[in-house]
């Protein structure tokens, strides 16, 4: 269910806009119908949200395809937004949920994650902060080249710069701003301790050489809500008066996360989508049986 892949309606009801601060699944098909098709029968209007996370501009980086981006999924690098402050403890944003939520206060619901060849070499002596289990292909084989080739294809969404300079002025950045951040972080990391943001220690490496960087924006695994339901899945109007008979489950009525994917409990908008529909399956046969009675 949903309409997450209905572009007017993620711009109507949730004022993002596809494939520009927003950069979900689109999976094919998901345009809402189910739930014109209930207001149609006269269900109320649910609260609509996208199930967000953090989004990928970038094509195919959402499925993996471009394994190189998943270096950009650690802590030992900085996030900044685009006045080149950062904007939060970079470890947190192994959560996609959290960082979905962390760059959608930023300008444009745009954030840049950016890194630099000390880092590289961290992460080939001690391993990347935080490997997946999704993925198997190695995020920093040939990771210098592959992402100039990245940069030149996409210049607007990846990037490589001899200097926090230069790397400022690539992404159209006030300059001064970001050597002002990436001096500060640096003196942290000498200091071993980022007093901005609380950052762990361990994740703390300077800033040194060449510097990469990633564009990203707001995403979601799809949208959420639609259709008013009381507690007995019992499709409702808009003044909460029951439609006998009529029944939701599943993603066009889920209303429980607020606009956040639950990133603690994997496949939750999935749990939920069984469990209501097991629910309203029940209360449906029940109201069968009455009427046959």
């Amino acid at each position: 269910g949903g309409f997450g892949t209905n572009p007017e309606m993620v711009k109507e009801y949730t004022t993002y806009t596809l494939n520009k601060d927003m950069f979900d699944f689109e999976v094919p098909g998901i345009v809402g119908d189910g739930i014109k098709m209930a207001w149609a029968a006269g269900a109320g209007k649910g609260r609509m949200e996208m199930e967000r996370t953090m989004g990928q501009p970038m094509p195919g980086v959402i499925l993996g395809q471009v394994p190189q981006a998943r270096t950009f999924w650690q802590a030992s690098l900085i996030a900044i937004n685009k006045s080149g402050y950062r904007i939060c403890d970079e470890s947190v944003m192994q959560n996609s949920a959290v960082a979905g939520n962390i760059v959608d206060y930023q300008q444009d619901r745009t954030a840049y994650l950016v890194l630099s060849d000390s880092v590289l070499r961290h992460f080939k002596q001690k391993g990347i902060d935080f490997p997946t289990e999704v993925f198997h292909e190695d995020p920093l084989e040939n990771f210098q080249e592959e992402w100039e080739k990245k940069a030149k294809e996409y210049p607007d969404i990846a990037f490589v710069a001899d200097s926090p300079e230069e790397l400022a002025e690539q992404i159209g950045i006030p300059v001064e701003n970001l050597v002002e951040t990436v001096d500060q972080y640096n003196e942290f990391c000498e200091q071993n301790l980022d007093d901005d943001f609380g950052k762990p220690h361990r994740y703390l490496i300077e800033l040194t050489g060449r510097f990469y960087a990633l564009r990203v924006s707001c995403g979601a695994y799809g949208s959420l809500g639609g259709i008013k339901i009381n507690h007995k899945l019992q499709v409702i109007t808009d003044d909460y008066k029951v439609i006998p008979g009529f029944y939701g489950a599943g993603a066009d009525v889920c209303e429980l996360y607020n606009g956040t994917y639950y990133f603690y409990f994997p496949g939750n908008t999935m749990g939920f989508a069984v469990t209501s529909g097991r629910m309203a399956g029940g209360y449906a046969a029940e109201y069968v049986q009455d009427l046959e009675e």
